[in-house]
């Protein structure tokens, strides 16, 4: 297995750019196939910030997502691949204990290849 930089979607209430930093929270993951491997994405939301209130700040797990927003995510990642001509297969959601169990094991796949 080799273990790339991960993808996270972060759902935030002002727009950023690629390749920002942010604090954020791990909310879960999206399951996808990308051309026949796995190609996960993460998501999650800013870290709270006292004196500051975000519209994701209640969202604790992937399933406090509205649906509508993660069929908008699944759509917009099939699309986008579709278009650079990749074949992107959706296999669901995973919980934040679940998506960050995956964190560790590519952490320690990564320093394994280092």
């Amino acid at each position: 297995m080799t273990v790339r930089d991960p993808d996270v979607l972060v759902l935030n209430d002002a727009p950023t750019f690629s390749g920002c930093l942010l604090r954020v929270r791990i909310l879960g993951g999206v399951l996808l196939k990308k051309d026949g491997v796995v190609n996960n994405r993460l998501v999650a939301c800013p870290k709270k910030t006292p004196g500051v209130a975000l519209s994701t700040d209640a969202f604790k797990d992937i399933d406090d997502v509205p649906k509508e927003t993660l069929k908008g995510i699944e759509r917009f990642l099939i699309e986008y691949s579709g278009v650079e001509g990749n074949a992107m297969e959706f296999d669901g959601t995973c919980s934040r204990k679940k998506a960050l169990a995956m964190i560790g094991r590519d952490r320690k796949e990564f320093k394994k290849q280092s």
